[in-house]
């Protein structure tokens, strides 16, 4: 008997495959055939066996890796027992799964790994495989293959200071094997990236607040910043701070000075013992401190007086040493020299716009006094509030004349002028028709006791006046202005009828009190008529009414009233005092002269 085989003497086949192993016996009686692998009996439940004439072939359905061997035939009969050479059966499967894997080196981008092989799978390996992914991803979706069978490989163009979890795949002619391990390697740090919006904020006028963020890449463990302050506008000493936080306080600056400030990151080394590594330095940011009030005032205050009484008032700004922030406004003081123990400064608020050529500021004072002496003081404000005042400056203004004043001027004195006039005029109108009308008042009814009897006070009145006809012969002598006279009383008369149905025949009379004479003047008593004597041509005295001249005076008038039908009269006291000055002297018997003037006409008899 005997195996039909290859000439090798040797069948290989992949696992999972079919094969089919004939054996080819002769003899008689016909011979039982029987299978064995590797010594041992192979019954049908485990292969698919067919008898045939001269032959017997066994199949092996799915070959696993059990069926690899030695496979023989034994024929038996009658004659005697024949054992067939054996037949070996290699089964290729893929490569077993690497599990032995160590890190060889590392770099902040690369790591170098190596490997042992397994077995091959009964089959030559083709290639190897090392696939990784970054800290827990799952998807091994970066492959790394290699043409070669080696036992370590070095995997570049890493991240720095990132984990990467690494496993290898080894691949025969049958296929790629299971994958192995997957064990995890950190690169080392690397230098960080610069920090990011770096932010000078002013806190005082000797302080900076300086913030910024983290790198975006700091390739590492952040270890600390660097801050670097120098002055901006010019040179000076540069002065380093380091902080681990991402703000820094910068105190003890100058006043409204400019600053610029830089950033470094600094990453730990973490495959060199933590060693700080320099990142990138960020681009100055600049912030300037606070303003405060000026230390100087305005300098070289000079001023010009110009012909239309205006001064120029001229200066320098303080030195730019003491201004200590943006120079924003001036204010201008000025009062007169005479007044200064008496009256404040007046302040006038001055802008600042650009100065002459020579550095200096200007302001035309106008609409104060000409021909004054003025003292004169600047000050000049920052943000912050105004600083000293400068040096008092005794300064004139020129007079102003008509020939050289301005036309502006000289228009307004005459418009003043005309109004003043008018309200002159006006005034002595006013006053002359108040004279005018309080002389007609008292001129009505008064009366002299003269040689020819009595007659009222007026020119006119006593040229027209005869004995006895003292009313109306001042009737018959009417002025110009005896109308209104007339009218008050007209309405004086329809009053009085109005009384007179209410109380017949009733007598009022009340002679107000005339007012005292001054002490230096003496008041003559009298005590019996006086003689009807030549009157002084001008009166010195103010007499006061004898009472018995009262009452005679009032019995004459109602005599005459009765006469022509009249009821008595009732007259309010005036308004003007009952005692005036004469224009008429009367004398006594007694020797006394006395000038009184006595509206006897005003009161109640």
């Amino acid at each position: 008997a005997r195996i039909e085989t290859p000439a090798a003497g040797q069948i290989q086949a992949h696992v999972n495959t079919n094969i089919t192993l004939r054996c080819l016996t002769s003899g008689k009686p016909e011979p039982d055939v029987l299978w064995g692998l590797n010594n041992q009996v192979v019954s049908n439940t485990s292969a698919t066996i067919i008898r045939g004439v001269h032959q017997e072939t066994i199949t092996l359905v799915g070959l696993a890796p059990s069926s690899a061997g030695q496979w023989v035939c034994r024929a038996n009969n009658s004659a005697g027992v024949i054992v067939s050479p054996p037949t070996v059966v290699v089964v290729q499967e893929p490569p077993p799964a690497v599990t032995s894997l160590r890190e060889l080196s590392r770099t902040s981008s690369s790591i170098e790994i190596a490997w042992l092989i397994p077995g091959t799978g009964n089959s030559p390996l083709t290639n190897i495989t090392v696939d990784y992914a970054t800290g827990s991803d799952t998807n091994f979706t970066m492959p790394f293959t290699t043409q070669l069978v080696v036992l370590q490989r070095n995997v570049t163009n890493l991240s720095p200071f990132t984990a990467y979890r690494f496993r290898v795949t080894l691949h025969n002619a049958v296929g790629a094997g299971a994958p192995g391990i997957s064990l995890q390697f950190m690169t080392c740090a690397a230098a960080p990236s610069a920090a990011r919006e770096v932010t000078v904020r002013t806190a005082s006028a000797s302080s900076l607040s300086v913030t910024w963020l983290p790198p975006a890449t700091p390739n590492g463990q952040l270890l600390m910043y660097q801050v670097v302050r120098f002055p901006s506008l010019s040179p000076g000493e540069m002065t380093s701070s380091v902080v681990t936080s991402e703000s820094l306080m910068v105190t003890g600056l100058d006043v409204y000075t400019q600053y610029s400030f830089t950033v470094r990151a600094f990453s730990a080394d973490s495959c060199n013992g933590d060693q700080p590594l320099p990142g990138l330095v960020t681009s100055p940011a600049t912030g300037r401190t606070g303003e405060q009030i000026p230390l100087g005032p305005p300098r070289n205050v000079t001023t010009t007086s110009n012909e239309d009484g205006s001064l120029l008032v001229s200066w320098l700004a303080p030195r730019a040493e003491l201004l200590r922030g943006q120079l924003t406004s001036f204010r201008l003081y000025f009062r007169p020299t005479l007044e200064a123990a008496l009256a404040d400064y007046e302040p006038v608020p001055v802008s600042v716009g650009e100065p002459s050529e020579d550095g200096r500021y200007s302001y035309h004072l106008r609409n104060i006094a000409a021909g004054t002496a003025y003292d004169i003081k600047v000050q000049a404000y920052t943000g912050a509030g105004g600083g000293p005042n400068s040096t008092v400056v005794p300064a004139e203004t020129q007079a102003v004349t008509t020939s050289s004043g301005s036309s502006a001027g000289r228009v307004a004195g005459i418009v003043v002028g005309c109004v003043c006039g008018v309200l002159v005029i006006i005034a002595v109108f006013l006053v002359c028709k108040h004279h005018r009308r309080s002389a007609d008042s008292t001129d009505k009814g008064k009366l002299y006791d003269t040689e020819d009897g009595w007659q009222g006070e007026t020119e006119t009145t006593r040229a027209s006046s005869s004995a006895g006809g003292g009313r109306q012969q001042r009737k018959n002598g009417r002025t110009d202005y005896d109308d209104e006279e007339e009218d008050d009383r007209e309405y004086q008369r329809q009053q009085q009828q109005k009384k007179k149905k209410k109380k017949e025949n009733e007598y009022v009379g009340n002679i107000p009190e005339a007012p005292k004479l001054p002490p230096q003047a003496a008041t003559p008593q009298y005590s019996s008529p006086p003689s009807q004597q030549q009157r002084p041509a001008s009166v010195d005295l103010v007499e006061q009414v004898p009472e018995w001249l009262q009452k005679e005076v009032k019995t004459k008038r109602e005599s005459e009233r009765r006469e022509r039908g009249e009821s008595p009269r009732i007259v309010r006291p005036p308004k003007a005092p009952a005692v005036d000055m004469l224009e008429k002297t009367e004398t006594f018997d007694q020797g006394a002269s006395a000038q009184a003037r006595v509206d006897l006409n005003d009161y109640d008899y």
